[in-house]
């Protein structure tokens, strides 16, 4: 293509909670940025660094666009964050397969969060043993909103739901996904295993009483079993701290 038949740039504007995966050269928004050949809109907002899993709306000249729009030139480009809470059993016209539950999927830098999801009773499926490829897949196949901080990750073309996790601290981590996917409504602590995600049942004292510390037997009478691992649970001393956390995570401390 010669200089002269070079397509007209684009005027990028881009949502501020998605300016976090822009270089700092492109922090100045709007931005006229060139368009070097015809190509998508996704793949072309995906090469400034933002996931196509991120962003819950396209614009091109005020007009709704899906990924595969095709940029001529000349275009005013909008790229909006999605509005929060998310409610991922709705469909949204760039994610149009919804989810029936929230259900998660975290890579191997998210054992913390994985713990807490699953201490407020969310199918949260951890990995730490898959190549980039397999998580992206596991994700599709088992329906989950994969959460990453690896944001290259999340450009993986096959994605539909997913997320980069902006804080580093455990305690944020859990607070910023309740936040974003409105999860407070939807808890329901205590109901997981938190070692291998099973679903937790009741269970009589005299049905594990061999499997139980002898201290443990005499003082408490509300027991737990896991359907899959078998793991045991009791409200034991620890319980009232977990207990403090959960409703804080969900904001409902006592004051």
């Amino acid at each position: 293509m010669t200089k002269s038949s070079q397509l007209a740039p684009v005027t990028v504007h881009i949502d501020v909670p998605l300016r976090f995966f822009l270089a700092s050269p492109l922090h100045r928004i709007p931005a006229t940025l060139p368009l070097r050949s015809r190509r998508s809109i996704k793949d072309f907002i995906e090469s400034l660094g933002i996931p196509h899993v991120e962003i819950g709306e396209l614009r091109a000249d005020s007009r709704r666009v899906g990924f595969d729009y095709l940029l001529r030139g000349g275009e005013r480009i909008e790229v909006r964050a999605p509005e929060l809470p998310i409610d991922l059993a709705r469909p949204g016209y760039l994610q149009p397969l919804p989810l029936s539950e929230p259900r998660f999927l975290c890579d191997v830098h998210l054992g913390k969060l994985t713990h807490a999801l699953r201490l407020l009773g969310f199918d949260t499926a951890y990995r730490n043993h898959m190549d980039d490829r397999a998580l992206a897949d596991t994700a599709v196949h088992e329906q989950r909103v994969l959460l990453t901080r690896d944001r290259f990750l999340l450009r993986r073309s096959s994605l539909i739901h997913g997320y980069c996790v902006r804080h580093t601290d455990p305690d944020k981590q859990i607070r910023e996904i309740v936040h974003r996917y409105g999860l407070a409504r939807l808890a329901r602590p205590f109901s997981r295993c938190l070692v291998c995600n099973g679903l937790l049942h009741s269970v009589d004292r005299q049905a594990i009483l061999e499997h139980l510390p002898p201290k443990t037997a005499m003082y408490f009478d509300e027991f737990y079993q896991c359907q899959s691992c078998r793991k045991i649970y009791w409200p034991g001393s620890h319980y009232e701290k977990l207990d403090a956390s959960v409703q804080d995570w969900l904001g409902k401390s006592k004051p």
